[in-house]
């Protein structure tokens, strides 16, 4: 065997080897899309709370993001369904055991958020307790339904 040999086929055993593993712990597309859709929330939410708390001074910027989380809150009821708990996530069974639980959590966020939304032309300072309330909803929906 020949050295260009040996050494491209190390590296292509090698190269398939990460292939292999990376394939093995790939998650759900559903579970991408949903991890995806959360993690929108959780930065418009994080970047909110900058402005609230003044911390960054781009106040027009709130009103993006709380409409940016109202019109993503949208979309949580469909982003767990049946069998999209295989794989690597976040999501605890109590979504699919105690559904009717889930589904209260998942409205009350929603409606948090709507009312959050009736601020958007408010001074980040204005919506501090709306923020705050749709906050204690992410909360508790995360105490009970995703892993710590």
């Amino acid at each position: 065997m020949s050295v260009f040999h040996r050494h491209f086929g190390a590296a292509g055993v090698a190269a398939f080897s990460l292939f292999v593993a990376s394939a093995a712990v790939a998650k759900e597309p559903i579970v991408e899309y949903r991890e995806g859709v959360m993690e929108a929330i959780g930065g418009h939410t994080s970047a909110l709370k900058q402005l609230i708390t003044g911390k960054v001074d781009f106040s027009d910027d709130a009103k993006v993001h709380v409409l940016g989380i109202a019109a993503l809150s949208k979309l949580v009821d469909h982003l767990f369904p049946i069998g999209s708990n295989k794989g690597e996530t976040e999501a605890l069974p109590a979504i699919w055991e105690k559904p009717a639980d889930f589904q209260k959590a998942v409205e009350a966020f929603q409606l948090a958020a709507a009312e959050l939304a009736k601020q958007a032309d408010a001074s980040p300072a204005a919506m501090a307790p709306a923020f705050g309330a749709m906050v204690k909803t992410c909360k508790g929906c995360h105490d009970d339904f995703k892993k710590k």
